[in-house]
């Protein structure tokens, strides 16, 4: 069978993103679908953060990516993905996720594969080549929301001078993006230099990113879109959160947001921010968190 069209719509923040399209079930038919039927995909996005369409770069199995404007869930949406979308030029697209429709469309039987996040050749050697020294730690100071940053500038220059003073040799790899978005107020930025420190701000997609943690000696973090992958990849993993305002929501929030917190190789920090206050970023103990991600 030649022709079928698939779509599948992911949302949120970029980390439900690359989240949902690594352990959602129904993505996993998208390797039958076109193996087996010579689907075309289409992602529709509808995220947070731009830049989030990079996730798709370079991927076997999808065939294009349609960026929309990040919205609340609504039962317009909810009634759209779950039924066929016509396009002007006639096409019918299917929902990945509607069995029924796909059997009418004539899929017998589908083969599943977890989907992957795609590097090519040259970024396979860039990630190598950032990760050569050892220990490589990665670090993203900021959050989407800036309520939910792990650092300041002078924490983060705190937090790398200590993890040079118990070891002269580590690789401290920042990343993170600055954007627009609701709620974030503070600029993304390291104002530290040292020989051991790369800033990679602003310089890396999401899929570099991601692969960069799951490859990193240890990861830190506040809880934000990478966190996971450092779950995921079971590395040294130190989550930096806002204490009441973050730590009192966790316990609210879904398992897929939290599953990590009960691996032994992660690790809770905190630092003093009560709804409504100040940051209070000089409460963070950099010092015992440097001790944690080079000898856990």
């Amino acid at each position: 069978m030649v022709g079928l069209s698939i779509f599948v719509a992911l949302g949120g923040g970029v980390g439900d993103v690359v989240y949902d399209w690594l352990h959602e079930p129904e993505f996993r038919k998208l390797f039958g679908l076109c193996e087996n039927y010579d689907a075309r995909v289409r992602a529709y996005v509808q995220c947070h953060c731009a830049g989030a369409e990079d996730l798709f770069a370079h991927q076997k199995y999808v065939h294009e990516v349609v960026v929309e404007s990040w919205r609340l869930p609504n039962a317009e949406d909810a009634h759209r993905f779950n039924h066929p979308i016509l396009d002007p030029n006639g096409t019918r697209w299917l929902p990945v996720n509607r069995n029924d429709l796909l059997y009418h469309a004539g899929v017998q039987s589908i083969n599943v594969r977890p989907m992957k996040i795609v590097l090519t050749d040259e970024e396979q050697l860039q990630v190598a080549r950032l990760l050569d020294r050892k220990p490589a730690v990665v670090v993203q100071p900021y959050a989407g929301l800036s309520d939910r940053d792990g650092f300041d500038p002078p924490a983060i220059q705190r937090l790398c001078e200590a993890l040079i003073k118990l070891n002269n040799q580590v690789n401290i790899l920042i990343v993170g993006k600055n954007h627009e978005r609701g709620h974030k107020y503070a600029r993304e930025e390291v104002l530290f230099e040292h020989p051991a420190v790369t800033n990679l701000i602003d310089r890396l997609g999401i899929r570099v990113a991601y692969h960069l943690v799951a490859g990193c000696s240890a990861f830190c973090g506040p809880h934000s879109n990478l966190v996971r992958a450092a779950w995921d990849h079971r590395r040294r993993c130190a989550c930096v959160l806002p204490s009441p305002l973050m730590t009192d929501h966790l316990p609210k929030l879904d398992q897929k947001y939290t599953y990590g917190f009960r691996q032994p190789e992660v690790r809770q920090f905190t630092y003093e921010f009560e709804p409504g206050g100040e940051r209070r970023f000089w409460t963070l103990d950099t010092e015992t968190l440097a001790r944690f991600l080079l000898y856990g």
